[in-house]
């Protein structure tokens, strides 16, 4: 992303009932500017063990939201000590939800970050966010911790969940036959 984005971007990350579920309460444009000024500086800063990305999604050739993938700490980010934990977040413009197109982005993001040889990928959610929780579930996530409204370090104080997709498990499921396949046994 770019901050030539800004104008897109402030469409749904400006826009109260998107930001109720991000880290951060509704950008301006000057705020958005600066977040798509950091998203640039970390592009030029990212090498193969440790990144902070900031990736477009588009439609068209129109920005619809973003995908955020992480491995290293900031404030409000969680992180790990192994590079090959990966945290995610997204965020879309409220008419392109619940069409696809975010599942889609975060499946393929999923799998860039796995070719560059990440094991577990985590994304934190609001427990109200019901969307987001069925979208990663659908990609194979599953709840890995859960948090009481008062351990919301961002805040805004709601119970969140996180959720975790393993590298590892993923590849098993991958390999075993669909239930109610001819290879399944009686």
């Amino acid at each position: 992303m770019t901050v030539d984005d800004a104008a897109a971007v402030v469409g749904y990350r400006g826009d109260p009932a998107v930001a109720a579920y991000l880290p951060h309460g509704p950008l301006d444009p000057q705020q958005t500017r600066e977040l798509l000024d950091r998203a640039e500086a970390r592009w030029a800063a990212a090498d193969q063990e440790r990144f902070n990305l900031l990736f477009a999604v588009e439609l068209d050739g129109s920005v619809i939201g973003d995908l955020h993938a992480w491995n290293m700490a900031e404030s409000l980010q969680p992180a790990s000590s192994d590079r090959a934990d990966v945290w995610i977040g997204y965020a879309f413009l409220p008419g392109y939800q619940g069409q696809g197109y975010a599942t889609e982005a975060v499946a393929s993001l999923l799998d860039w970050l796995l070719a560059r040889g990440a094991r577990q990928v985590f994304a934190n959610c609001y427990l109200e966010n019901t969307a987001s929780i069925r979208l990663l579930q659908r990609l194979g996530f599953v709840e890995h911790l859960r948090y009481t409204a008062e351990q919301d370090e961002a805040g805004k104080r709601k119970a969140s969940c996180r959720m975790r997709f393993d590298a590892s498990v993923a590849r098993i499921r991958a390999a075993q036959p669909p239930l109610g396949s001819a290879n399944e046994q009686a």
